[in-house]
């Protein structure tokens, strides 16, 4: 579907795709990703004060694990619950904290 219908609903190929991305200069993709991680840090404060005893690394794998996981895979805001639910139960967080995370 992604290569097949994607390209005819929103009227673009992936050739068209490509190059324009490689009209993205490196100091605009340098400061985009500078902008991406920073909101991701700044964003692990949210998650660590929302369960107590997550570290800020913990906080940043899950918040990029899961986006990366939702953003990629069909139906992926599933597969990123359960992958965070995963990480924080070998983190022996508890169901009830897991709940109050999401």
């Amino acid at each position: 579907m992604i290569f097949v219908v994607l390209p005819k609903i929103i009227g673009a190929t992936f050739h068209d795709v490509g190059h324009a991305l490689t009209h993205v200069s490196a100091p605009d993709l340098v400061g985009l990703t500078a902008l991406w991680f920073g909101g991701l840090f700044i964003y692990s404060f949210v998650l660590t004060g929302s369960l107590r005893g997550l570290k800020t690394g913990q906080a940043l794998t899950l918040n990029m694990t899961g986006s990366a996981v939702a953003n990629v895979v069909p139906f992926g805001g599933a597969v990123g619950m359960s992958l965070n639910y995963y990480m924080l139960r070998t983190w022996d967080m508890s169901l009830t904290e897991f709940s109050s995370y999401t």
